[in-house]
């Protein structure tokens, strides 16, 4: 942990004395867009049955950067945007109710939804209009929310319940870490009028489970599809 730290700390230093040598040469912009996110999990008793049930959830990303020229074609890029992630599992089942006399069909459907503010920096390479980049990221958790939607069918009479719960941060067994960290790698391409379209990949490292039970871990994935303007 303290290493990602260290990283993070070099690699902002670095950006500000680039910053400072090359005044000239840096360009702002802002970006926004759709996030898919869903989550890695792993541990004991986690199975492959598991892992398929968690599907993407749909959420935003909007956020300022800095390119920070090192030469012609190679850039340093900080940034600052708000991040949504999380996931959702879907659970299906059906059982015979000897109480109700018939079937019982029933759909779980788990949203978690975690705002993030996160700090990016990339090492961009540039070329006719093309650019790649990749660099860690530091996040942070601002808010979240569990919702629950359940729906049970009985014959021909069907029955809808929803709650919704928000998530708290900390070390306790039910809250989660607020801290996220990983690398992120993206590719996109800049018309010459600043107009630029991106996609992005961030790959979480952090663990925000507190669950110490059968060495639980739970990490962010997230593919971004943004539109940005620089100018």
């Amino acid at each position: 942990m303290k290493k990602i730290y260290s990283i993070l700390a070099f690699a902002l230093v670095s950006g500000s004395v680039v910053m400072a040598q090359s005044n000239d040469g840096v360009k702002f912009g802002v970006r926004a867009g759709v996030n898919l996110a869903t989550v890695a999990i792993s541990g004991d008793g986690i199975t492959s049955e598991d892992k398929d049930g968690i599907k993407s959830l749909t959420s935003f990303n909007f956020g300022g950067y800095a390119d920070i020229p090192v030469s012609g074609k190679f850039s340093i890029q900080p940034g600052l945007s708000l991040s949504g992630k999380g996931f959702k599992v879907t659970e299906m089942d059906s059982f015979e109710d000897e109480e109700e006399g018939g079937m019982v069909s029933q759909t779980i459907n788990i949203k978690t939804n975690i705002m993030y503010l996160e700090l990016p920096l990339n090492a961009v390479f540039n070329f006719n209009g093309f650019y790649f980049g990749a660099g860690p990221y530091l996040a942070y958790g601002l808010s979240g929310k569990v919702k629950v939607e359940s729906k049970a069918t009985i014959g021909n009479f069907t029955m809808n319940a929803s709650e919704s719960e928000s998530i708290k941060f900390g070390s306790k067994e039910d809250e989660i870490r607020a801290l996220d960290y990983g690398f992120n790698g993206l590719v996109g391409y800049k018309l010459e009028n600043g107009l630029n379209f991106n996609l992005n990949y961030g790959l979480g490292l952090g663990n925000y489970n507190n669950n110490s039970v059968g060495n639980g871990k739970t990490s962010n994935r997230v593919f971004s599809f943004l539109v940005g303007f620089s100018f």
